[in-house]
């Protein structure tokens, strides 16, 4: 079993430009049978090094990667 972080809160507008990232789990939520997205849009993800990450049910509309 792997180490890393769930992230199910929004991260709207947030920067991350130019940052290591690994081991992260972006994620919506399924409950009821409804999928609920999780809020990623206008992150800025420019220049980041991305390993290991994933971004399940999430909305990254107008984000930049």
């Amino acid at each position: 079993m792997g180490t890393g972080v769930t992230v199910r809160e929004s991260q709207h507008g947030k920067s991350f430009k130019n940052a290591k990232i690994c081991n992260i789990f972006f994620t919506g939520d399924v409950e009821h049978g409804w999928f609920e997205f999780l809020d990623m849009g206008n992150v800025d993800f420019s220049g980041a090094e991305l390993d290991n990450v994933n971004f399940e049910l999430c909305d990254l509309r107008g984000g930049e990667l």
